[in-house]
């Protein structure tokens, strides 16, 4: 069921800030501006191609299933990797949305190293909106 969740917030398309999945991270004024600067520049974007789809498809319902089965690490690797897509495309929001299930993983199951990694990636991504006291 979450991962039917995850990929309809991953494939939202509606405009607005309460599109697609819900951010634990709020863009600083100093990334709005930049932003605003970059605006008219190409920004990468999860196509929604056959490929993409099935693809992110697959990794959620490995990541569903594999918690299901208290394999937690495999849980953690396969949200991660999603984060790692979202990261690359530079789309914070849904990447923090990732780590953030990976932090709630790690404390569950009292995963020390898979903690302090999803506190890594949620760190990286409000320093990559220029949130620096936040990343810290």
């Amino acid at each position: 069921m979450q991962a039917y969740v995850d990929f309809f917030y991953i494939t939202d398309q509606r405009p607005g800030p309460d599109r697609g999945a819900p951010s634990f991270i709020h863009e600083s004024e100093d990334m709005m501006q930049e932003l605003m600067r970059l605006k008219n520049k190409d920004k990468k974007s999860f196509e929604l191609n056959k490929e993409n789809l099935e693809r992110m498809r697959d990794e959620l319902v490995k990541g569903e299933y594999s918690l299901r089965q208290n394999d937690y690490k495999e849980a953690f690797k396969t949200y991660t990797r999603v984060a790692n897509i979202f990261e690359a495309l530079q789309d914070y929001r849904t990447a923090s949305y990732f780590h953030n299930r990976c932090l709630e993983i790690s404390v569950e199951y009292k995963y020390l190293e898979g903690e302090a990694r999803a506190y890594q990636g949620l760190g990286k991504a409000e320093e990559n909106v220029m949130n620096k006291d936040m990343a810290m």
